[in-house]
């Protein structure tokens, strides 16, 4: 039996659930505790759920292409902004999929049953959720349409425990990415994780860089939801990338031919990334870093991190520039975190004298 299966297979399906918005007000002035209401622009559980979702405007990018997700993120955010009908169904369907998402072991949201995702468009009688030997897709539409079992689900799940899961799966998928890169270069063994069967290290580079852009976009829509596994994803990726300042094709055994016009430069993937990044990128990895919580980066074993990749960019002599960056980020961290800062705006001063209150003043 399939997770899936497993999870919700105790779940009560309300037969009685009305297939429209007027019938279920009408049943719920009869029995305002039924449970199984079709999914409504308020979405009543009231819960962090559904203050901190993904929304349409960001979505995790595709296995297959990140560029891909990202592609149909931007036409779900259209279609949506532009069909006010069905934006309630819609925004129940986005944190669905987010959910169930995460009982797949490398399912990012945007990669869950697009066949199931793309045909919500309206609300649906439980008759009209079944779907012949497929549990899963039975189940999502289910909780786009039931709300009693939509909050059976979001409860198994909470908000927390998605964020953990995203981030865990993309750190997941970078470092699986790394691995295959690896011994491509050395083997030349091509394999499913890498982005095209062929790549050059500017290939890999660009596709971290998609995964950068994946976190940042994440870390936004999500907060305060899982910065704790963001941090952890970002410092495993940019220590990485400070260990590969070097030829990634030296050690080749199956006699790689560069391409006509490579240099040194474009062998190597700190270089291609941090050394001499393309014109126009943002300081690889910072900006992520800049809008994670202070407190999160804080604590002493990342503080630790963080400064080791300090020492890391001046051994590798990363660009001036850069160091300053990063070095502009640690100085944030202190400030934002140091009990000697200074009081907030808005906040006053203790009065002079402050602390003496037993004292009596002389005549």
């Amino acid at each position: 039996m399939s997770a899936p299966s497993r999870q919700f297979g105790k779940l009560s399906i309300d037969t009685q659930m009305p297939t429209t918005r007027r019938q279920a007000q009408g049943r719920s002035a009869e029995k305002p505790s039924k449970p199984g209401t079709a999914a409504s622009s308020s979405d009543d559980d009231s819960s962090e759920d559904e203050q901190d979702q993904p929304s349409s405007r960001s979505q995790p990018r595709t296995q297959g292409s990140l560029a891909k997700g990202k592609q149909r993120a931007r036409s779900e955010s259209s279609s949506s902004s532009t069909d006010t009908s069905t934006s309630p169904i819609m925004s129940r369907a986005y944190k669905t999929r987010d959910i169930l998402s995460t009982f797949e072991a490398d399912v990012l949201p945007t990669e869950f049953r697009p066949d199931i995702f793309e045909t919500i468009s309206h609300v649906r009688s439980p008759a009209e959720c079944m779907i012949q030997l497929d549990l899963e897709g039975t189940i999502f539409r289910l909780a786009v349409n039931d709300h009693a079992i939509y909050r059976s689900l979001s409860r198994a799940q909470p908000v927390q425990a998605r964020a953990v899961d995203l981030f865990q799966k993309v750190t997941k998928r970078i470092r699986i990415t790394l691995l295959a890169f690896d011994e491509y270069a050395k083997n030349g063994t091509s394999s499913a994780h890498l982005p095209v069967p062929h790549p050059s290290v500017k290939d890999l580079g660009s596709r971290l860089q998609e995964y950068v852009d994946l976190i940042k976009d994440e870390v936004r829509e999500r907060h305060p939801h899982g910065g704790e596994r963001a941090a952890e994803c970002l410092i495993f990726l940019l220590r990485d990338v400070c260990n590969r300042n070097h030829d990634a094709f030296e050690n080749s055994t199956w006699g790689r031919r560069a391409p006509r016009g490579e240099d040194e430069d474009e062998r190597n993937l700190f270089q291609c990334l941090i050394g001499h990044p393309s014109v126009g990128r943002p300081p690889f990895a910072l900006d992520a870093l800049r809008i994670l919580p202070k407190a999160v980066l804080a604590t002493a074993s990342r503080h630790e991190q963080l400064d080791e990749i300090r020492g890391l960019l001046h051994r590798q002599q990363a660009p001036l520039a850069y160091r300053r960056a990063f070095q502009g980020i640690l100085d944030s961290i202190t400030e934002a975190t140091s009990p000697t800062a200074g009081p907030h705006p808005g906040q006053k001063r203790p009065a002079a004298g402050a602390g003496r209150g037993g004292q009596k003043r002389s005549k």
